[in-house]
């Protein structure tokens, strides 16, 4: 819901099952980086510094960054 919003918004997908199969099964868009439970809130941090780093250089590749 958020993508419709705004497509350039960073995701992290987490989940208990392993990436994986939560790709194979994928229900949208796919995530800039993904985190399996459980999971230390460093794994987090590192996270979402790598669904933003995606975000930003996807955007400078498709001219939609600011």
């Amino acid at each position: 819901a958020l993508r419709a919003i705004d497509p350039h918004i960073p995701f992290v997908m987490i989940s208990g099952y392993d990436e994986a199969r939560v790709m194979r099964e994928g229900r949208g868009p796919s995530p800039q980086a993904f985190v399996q439970k459980p999971f230390r809130k460093e794994e987090l941090g590192a996270a979402i510094d790598v669904a933003c780093r995606r975000t930003q250089s996807e955007a400078e590749v498709t001219g939609t960054g600011s």
